[in-house]
């Protein structure tokens, strides 16, 4: 996530931008989203000289976007691949249908507990990258 925002209001190292040009927004219907724009809070974590209306880019922080990669692909897909792997040397005798059925069961409960267990951990706020 990279997006052009400006500054509404800032307030310590927590800064209220609102998006100037969202992709996402262009074939939008909703006249009062685009005339008043979606506010949201970044951090300044690089500690920029910043004033209400200037114009900042904001994105979300690499560690984020690593941790989500991960969770989101990569753990469910290994937890697949193992279990597909090693069902049959679990339990002789079982099918290719269970093994796949195991396999989709095993992608269905890491995606349920990556929805149930996420709002545990605390909020990251995107962060301000640059001024333009």
């Amino acid at each position: 996530m990279r997006e052009k925002a400006r500054i509404v209001k800032i307030e310590g190292d927590r800064i209220t931008v609102m998006p100037i040009d969202i992709e996402a927004c262009i074939g939008c219907q909703n006249r009062e989203c685009k005339a008043n724009g979606n506010r949201f809070e970044a951090i300044n974590a690089r500690a920029f000289a910043l004033s209400v209306g200037d114009e900042v880019r904001v994105g979300a922080p690499a560690k984020s976007q690593l941790a989500q990669a991960f969770f989101a692909v990569v753990l469910p897909a290994l937890s697949a691949l193992v279990v597909y792997v090693l069902f049959p040397r679990l339990v002789r005798g079982s099918g290719e249908g269970v093994r796949v059925a195991v396999t989709l069961a095993t992608l269905v409960a890491c995606a349920w507990a990556r929805v149930r267990f996420a709002d545990k951990s605390p909020p990251r706020l995107p962060e301000i990258i640059e001024t333009l």
